[in-house]
């Protein structure tokens, strides 16, 4: 009986470790995610080097595997990279925010500051004005981008003061170079790049939630 005994004490303790590695290796793997939405921060310093396109290539194809109403995918995405134009758009961007906003002029009237923070890409995103759904739709998409590249420790932040600016008579010009389909408007853009600063957690609300039970 003793060495019963002794076989069925080892099976168990065998089992119950399995079965542990095994719970430990799923909380892990949902840790995973949690740790990457709970770690991302607005991020408004970047390097210089550009993204590798690898790297852009996995965060674009999170992007359009969001969720859409009715599989629509009423985005439009416009990944740019190039300096010289990021930086004209950011001249008339300055120049359209100084003539509305005068007090303005010290924040965007120096050259060396960008609405993007001289991200080495910044992408623009379009939606379609005739689906009703195109915005949260556009904004699922932005944030699965978002969620992709601070899982591989790349930057990004939310940006919405050029879309005026943009989607103005001044800066019609930009736009038309956008190639935008039809009845299409900007919706946001995202500034993206290697992180130059790690930023604290700002403090959320958790009144915010209220449950109806």
């Amino acid at each position: 009986m003793r060495p019963l005994f002794i076989i069925t004490i080892i099976a168990v303790i065998l089992t119950t470790g399995c079965q542990g590695n095994k719970e430990k290796t799923l909380m892990e793997e949902n840790n995973m995610t949690v740790e990457t939405i709970l770690s991302r921060r607005s991020i408004r310093q970047y390097q210089p080097e550009q993204i590798k396109q690898s790297e852009l290539d996995i965060i674009l194809n999170c992007g359009i595997n969001a969720p859409s109403a009715m599989n629509k995918q009423p985005w439009a995405i416009r990944v740019i990279q190039n300096q010289e134009f990021l930086k004209e758009i950011n001249a008339g961007f300055a120049a359209f925010t100084i003539a509305k906003n005068p007090e303005m002029a010290e924040r965007f009237g120096n050259p060396d500051n960008s609405f993007y923070y001289n991200a080495p890409t910044f992408i623009l995103l379009g939606y379609d004005t005739t689906n009703k759904f195109s915005l949260n739709d556009c904004g699922m998409l932005a944030l699965n981008m978002e969620l992709a590249a601070e899982s591989m420790n790349i930057g990004t932040c939310t940006i919405g003061c050029v879309i005026d600016f943009l989607e103005a008579p001044e800066g019609a010009d930009f736009r038309a170079k956008l190639n935008l389909p039809e009845n299409y408007k900007l919706s946001i853009g995202i500034a993206a790049g290697y992180k130059a600063q790690s930023p604290e957690a700002k403090p959320r609300d958790p009144n915010k939630i209220e449950y109806i039970r």
